[in-house]
């Protein structure tokens, strides 16, 4: 568990919000623009986004289901299976998947007002599911692997092999949200891009920045 969290991947980086000053743009409220997209992100809550760009909840919908079969892989990474993703059991791909629901249903975040430049902080607490999980992981892992050793599993198909494996995982983790702790909060400087056509935008670094922070995967 030494690889690191992937970059943040959507497919609705740029919103157009407005297309000329005469609509609102010049007091466009960029504070709540980012609390309405990091909702949608992260808590699959997507009302006030769709009606502030404009974008129907449907597709923002894709873009949270996208976000998090983007995490599941990046998880299948980091417990070191990914060369194996596809022996995992549509099943227990669906039972990750609610895991990372669950997970992000627990993201601590506050936006601030914005700045004299139009940059917008946001207050992460980084939720700390596999530093407060690692010991037990590591346990069953050895357990796993010693009981592979002596032969145990020579009897299972590939699939049934490491769906074993990491549904066993995907226990313990889940076990843990019931008592979900988190790490120091880190403070972001997000940068909201502006087109001279009034496309407004968060930026690509900034989202990339509050992703790499909303789990710690860092211990």
């Amino acid at each position: 568990m030494i690889l690191k969290k992937k970059l943040f991947a959507v497919i609705l980086i740029i919103m157009l919000l407005c297309v000329t000053l005469l609509s609102g743009c010049a007091s466009f409220d960029r504070s709540a623009y980012v609390q309405a997209a990091l909702d949608s992100l992260y808590k699959g809550e997507h009302t006030l986004f769709s009606e502030i760009t404009k974008t129907d909840v449907s597709v923002l919908e894709q873009n949270y289901e996208e976000a998090i079969d983007a995490e599941m892989e990046s998880f299948l990474t980091y417990m070191g299976i990914a060369d194996y993703a596809s022996y995992i059991s549509e099943e227990t791909r669906s039972d990750i998947r609610l895991l990372i629901r669950d997970v992000y249903s627990h993201a601590s975040y506050s936006v601030g007002s914005e700045d004299e430049n139009g940059t917008v902080t946001v207050r992460i607490l980084p939720i700390d599911l596999y530093s407060a999980t690692n010991s037990a992981l590591t346990a069953y892992m050895d357990d796993f692997f010693e009981k592979n050793d002596a032969h145990e599993f020579s009897e299972l198909t590939d699939e049934e092999f490491y769906t074993q494996y990491i549904t066993g995982i995907v226990d313990i983790l889940r076990k843990s949200l019931d008592d979900i702790t988190y790490t120091s909060e880190v403070s972001i400087p997000v940068d909201i891009e502006v087109t001279d056509h009034n496309v407004y935008s968060i930026s690509q670094q900034s989202l990339d920045d509050i992703d790499s922070h909303i789990i710690n995967y860092n211990f």
